[in-house]
């Protein structure tokens, strides 16, 4: 029987883990939803890249911020070279909304989490426009977009 080279096995491994990770992203960020609060922010000396480093989820002008501290927070996440976990079409939207949880309300998403995480909130999911493009464009009768092929070198 041959052996695989240790480093093959090595690079599986890696794989297999980041996989995992990027998969459940949506229940690592939802586990950190307790923890977002909203704030006011500082008078003063508040810089774009100071604001992200102290106010990961978020800050107000406001003496009495009522934002959504969790969903701010979500928005600011940098998804770095995470891979998508998912294709998304049109066909996608209709499902996933209609899974929204009924008690959804303007500054509750935190406490919601979990059941976010579960549709996949959170996972990096890759948008296939062109089906939604071709049937706008089909309704207003403008013109298909031309199609592209992709030639790879062998």
């Amino acid at each position: 029987m041959r052996m695989l080279n240790p480093i093959l096995w090595s690079a599986a491994a890696l794989f297999a883990l980041s996989t995992a990770h990027a998969q459940d992203r949506a229940h690592e960020l939802a586990g950190k939803a307790a923890s977002q609060h909203s704030a006011s922010c500082p008078k003063s000396g508040m810089t774009l890249q100071k604001c992200h480093a102290n106010f990961p989820d978020g800050c107000s002008a406001s003496a009495h911020p009522n934002y959504d501290a969790y969903l701010d927070f979500l928005k600011d996440q940098d998804p770095g070279t995470v891979a998508s976990t998912k294709d998304l079409s049109a066909a996608d939207f209709p499902k996933l909304e209609s899974a929204l949880p009924k008690t959804l309300q303007s500054a509750n998403h935190g406490k919601l989490a979990a059941d976010f995480a579960g549709l996949g909130e959170g996972n990096i999911s890759l948008l296939l426009p062109i089906s939604i493009l071709r049937k706008t464009r089909a309704k207003e009768r403008l013109p298909s977009p031309p199609t592209v092929k992709l030639v790879t070198a062998s």
